[in-house]
């Protein structure tokens, strides 16, 4: 292995001894003498001197942190359990854990944040020195609070200029910075992209452990069962949990180059070739 990300859904919320009981797996079945990475998402309300100097121990070094928003309206209104201000205490009482590796989500062009809003939140990002930023643009989806919201026009989304132009202002301050916009959500300090995100896009094979998650071996990808119940009663009699697809020669130069245009340094066409 290579990398070791927990992520998706909210695995903070995992106790002490369950991420134990994770990490003792994961030593039992592979080599970890070459891994380069190790990250937690973590949501702020759950980053507490004990969960993090546990988390620390078990050579977790990089969190990839839920804030969000330093907005707190917009915050209660896109649900969040945490306030600007615990998203700024769970940094600073990360670092003096010890971590110096973080990547933070923030989400821009909903209807509640302006575009002032949005630059006052980029330069608080430089204020307090992390290294890793994931930028993502509010999209309503079907079947979700937001999306019934829409259908029954309790929500009206902003124009698309609007999250245009906050896209197009992150650019700017990358550059202005010297942050690299490597990949069309994601920019970093020079040094710091995201190992394990980097994989992902460079196509190269892993593997997903949980309900939902996903595992991509260069031909085939599977996906595992969403349902929890599902997922753990398959482990427990030995049936399968997981859907899985044959990836075609057309299908893997099409994802290759998905992947790729969303690279800052764009597709490589004679790769296209030895695919």
């Amino acid at each position: 292995l290579q990398t070791i990300y927990f992520g998706g859904g909210s695995p903070s919320l995992l106790s002490n001894k369950q991420l134990s009981q994770i990490f003792e797996a994961i030593q039992q079945h592979f080599n970890l003498s070459e891994i380069q990475e190790i990250t937690l998402e973590a949501n702020p309300e759950d980053m507490n001197l004990e969960a993090l100097t546990y988390w620390k121990s078990l050579g977790i070094e990089r969190l990839s942190v839920g804030i969000q928003s330093l907005n707190n309206s917009e915050l209660q209104w896109m649900n969040r359990s945490h306030t600007a201000e615990q998203a700024i205490k769970s940094l600073e009482l990360a670092k003096d854990v010890g971590f110096q590796n973080f990547s933070l989500d923030l989400i821009y062009g909903s209807e509640k944040k302006s575009l002032l809003q949005w630059q006052h939140e980029l330069d608080w990002v430089l204020s307090v020195g992390v290294n890793h930023l994931s930028c993502y643009a509010l999209t309503i989806e079907e079947n979700t609070p937001f999306g019934k919201w829409a259908k029954s026009n309790q929500l009206i989304a902003p124009p698309d200029e609007h999250a245009e132009m906050q896209f197009h202002y992150l650019g700017q301050w990358a550059a202005k910075n010297h942050w690299e916009h490597y990949e069309i959500s994601n920019l970093s300090k020079p040094g710091h992209q995201a190992i394990h995100n980097s994989n992902y896009w460079a196509g190269k094979p892993y593997l997903g452990i949980g309900p939902s998650a996903h595992s991509y071996f260069g031909s085939s990808r599977r996906w595992n069962v969403s349902n929890n119940a599902m997922y753990i009663s398959g482990i427990q009699i030995g049936a399968p949990n997981f859907t899985e697809e044959i990836l075609s020669q057309n299908d893997i130069v099409n994802e290759f180059l998905l992947t790729q245009l969303r690279l800052n340094k764009g597709v490589n066409i004679q790769q296209i070739n030895i695919l």
